[in-house]
């Protein structure tokens, strides 16, 4: 247990300048949340995420969130949240805050040695950022139940489909730079795929260990809601696509351990609030 207590302290270092995108470097995302179960359906949890550089482990995105989560049925959960989000704007040294609410509904199955997640999010951010101000994300995962060692050591994977809403107005220009269209964006522009582990070193504390792939794109599902266009003298790019690969490493740790309806499905949480 000191062991682990180390490295959970070791991740608190450094700081550097970010804009609202993260960087294309690798990063470290750390995550720590407590939970108080509240009852056997209901519980509070709150939660620190950073985002840093792998290489300088230098943290300049901090989100703190307060969550409510309660058991509507056996293999589901409603939950609704609320976070303020600290990011470090480029070349200046101070931070800008955004709030965040939330509400997930998640459910899952299990079949044979198999736990199935699925989970729908919808965020809305204040102020809004530019390439969204809501999000509606989609996610699916699988953990197999496989006990290695006591720390209950289990492999798992999840996909995440992003679909961004209410950003700020895009000029859209044809061939001839004739304006066609100024609106939003709103489409589908990221996925996100997560490899790992999971695993419960102590009935109280659970850990997540994996590495994602973050990818940004244009759906073209609807005309004219690319994010990565060109400006009207084709000399530069608005909104770049972010994409970036990310180790994940989050701790929960629950304050009154308590069997609950829930207890008896994964530990399934990933704990990572995103950027």
């Amino acid at each position: 247990m000191s062991k682990l207590i180390s490295v959970v302290l070791l991740c608190f270092v450094g700081q550097i300048l970010l804009s609202q995108d993260l960087t294309d470097q690798q990063k470290i995302f750390q995550s720590y949340s407590v939970q108080y179960n509240i009852n056997k359906n209901s519980s509070i949890s709150g939660s620190y995420t950073g985002i840093g550089e792998l290489n300088n482990f230098a943290f300049t995105y901090h989100d703190f969130g307060l969550n409510y989560t309660r058991n509507i049925s056996q293999n589901s959960d409603l939950s609704l949240g609320v976070d303020l989000i600290k990011i470090n704007q480029r070349n200046t040294n101070s931070f800008s805050n955004y709030f965040r609410t939330n509400i997930e509904y998640a459910r899952q199955y299990r079949i044979n040695k198999f736990t199935l997640s699925s989970e729908l999010n919808s965020e809305v951010y204040f102020p809004k950022f530019n390439k969204f101000q809501y999000r509606i994300i989609y996610s699916l995962g699988a953990t197999y139940r496989w006990n290695i060692t006591k720390w209950k050591i289990r492999p798992y994977t999840k996909f995440k489909l992003y679909y961004y809403g209410g950003g700020k107005y895009l000029d859209y220009y044809d061939d001839e730079s004739n304006l066609i269209a100024r609106k939003s964006p709103n489409d589908i522009h990221r996925w996100r795929w997560y490899v790992g582990v999971k695993m419960r070193p102590h009935k109280q504390l659970s850990v997540v260990f994996s590495y994602f792939w973050n990818e940004e794109f244009n759906a073209s599902i609807f005309e004219n809601s690319d994010i990565n266009i060109y400006n009207k003298n084709k000399d530069g790019v608005r909104y770049a696509f972010n994409s970036y690969g990310a180790i994940n490493l989050s701790f929960s740790y629950n304050i009154k351990f308590k069997k609950r309806k829930s207890d008896s499905k994964e530990v399934e949480s990933d704990f990572n609030k995103e950027n």
